[in-house]
């Protein structure tokens, strides 16, 4: 949708003096019409007060004049059916491709339930000029035709709060991207003391976003760029752990390290099963499980994706395979041995590891683990997740069995 360059005027329209229609209701609106550059004019009459808008919208020349009136006599009484009448008014506006900035609503003229349920529409609708018209008032409170006056008042510090309180639950929900979102371009049209927090929120929702997404190259690089609050700190510490990957050569380094990935996987699991993503879930707890293999053998100064063909395990596990009819060790383009998850449990077995028996164990008595490789996300053309609960305890087991390694990613 291309956004309109122009702007709009809304106005509601009550009875002002029916003795004097002409000076305390056409010529005020007529007035605050002509105060602008405008697309168009909405009117925003009750049932009764209609007629008055028709007038106002002929007394009008060179400028397109819509009259959106109440849908039933009475309501202009009625706060929550105007809300909703100009609410949807508002909304048809925006649909059109005016963005919120170009609408302004003039609340001056119409009942006070008109009134106050055009600005709770426009400010829920995040539009921040409104304007009402005033001046010097007679004896019975009314401005005296003539004298009037138009103000202006911004709604961006009612709109920013509300924006900011959304950003903050979305925050604490993982959504990071829709954090984005909802601040997107705050700091081009809020009040000046608001730009630092949302600064911050946003600091803070990109760097998350890219850890949520295990990307932690990407997380640690926008540390160079941003500044991030001291609640923060612990998270800063771990992201930049997790960063600096080493060599896969170094064999003890590498045992340490996927020992902090397998946590993070594990937490970030789990904050998909929050979210009720479990097919997701059900990928990361996977996994997590082939990451406890892996960091457990590396310890033991083997790759599971280049294996040392001379280690006695090694040569202990490819016989069996053979003898036993299972699949046996994998060989890549360059001619390098390899094992999948469950042969390198059992390598980890043979070799006298505790985790190795536990490994299988976790895998032959969870139904998460066999409907991995037939998830829709994996090789199968159907979701494959089990109830809630099952996941729970399958991650549940697999972080009491990590739960043997440190460091533990908090």
């Amino acid at each position: 949708m291309m956004m309109k360059t122009g702007k709009v005027l809304v106005l509601t329209v009550g009875t002002g003096d029916i003795d004097r229609l002409k000076e305390t209701l056409l010529t005020p609106l007529a007035k605050s019409i002509g105060d602008g550059e405008w697309d168009c004019a909405v009117l925003l009459p009750s049932m009764i007060t209609a007629e008055y808008a028709e007038a106002l919208k002929a007394q009008i020349r060179g400028l397109p004049v819509q009259t959106k009136p109440l849908p039933q006599p009475g309501l202009e009484d009625d706060a929550d059916a105007c809300f909703g009448h100009f609410d949807k008014e508002l909304a048809k506006l925006l649909d059109e491709g005016y963005g919120p900035s170009a609408i302004t609503v003039d609340f001056t003229r119409g009942t006070k339930a008109m009134s106050a349920a055009l600005v709770l529409a426009a400010a829920g609708r995040g539009i921040p000029h409104l304007r009402y018209v005033t001046g010097v008032r007679d004896r019975r409170g009314m401005v005296k035709p003539g004298l009037e006056t138009i103000s202006g008042l911004l709604a961006t510090r009612a709109i920013a709060r509300r924006q900011l309180s959304l950003a903050g639950n979305l925050y604490e929900k993982g959504d990071y991207a829709a954090v984005l979102e909802v601040l997107n371009g705050a700091l081009d049209e809020w009040p000046a003391e608001y730009r630092e927090d949302v600064q911050t929120r946003r600091h803070c929702a990109r760097f998350r976003g890219a850890w949520d997404r295990l990307n932690y190259c990407e997380a640690a690089k926008l540390l160079e760029e941003i500044q991030l609050p001291e609640s923060l700190s612990e998270a800063v510490e771990w992201v930049k752990k997790l960063s600096r990957k080493p060599k896969r050569s170094n064999h003890e380094a590498m045992s340490r390290w996927l020992t902090l990935v397998a946590w993070d996987v594990l937490n970030n699991g789990r904050q998909r099963l929050r979210e009720h993503h479990y097919e997701d879930a059900l990928i990361r707890g996977y996994r997590v499980l082939e990451l406890i293999g892996q960091l457990s053998l590396f310890a033991y100064g083997l790759d599971s994706a280049c294996l040392d063909e001379t280690d006695e395990g090694v040569q202990r596990l490819k016989k069996k395979l053979r003898k036993g009819g299972s699949r046996e060790l994998g060989i890549d383009g360059k001619g390098r041995l390899n094992a999948g998850r469950e042969q390198v449990a059992r390598l980890l077995k043979l070799k006298g590891d505790p985790v190795g028996k536990k490994l299988l164990a976790l895998a032959e008595g969870s139904k998460v683990v066999r409907g991995r490789n037939i998830s829709i996300l994996n090789h199968g053309f159907e979701a494959q997740a089990p109830s809630e609960d099952a996941l729970v305890t399958f991650f549940n087991d697999l972080e009491s069995l990590l739960g043997t390694y440190e460091p533990r990613l908090s």
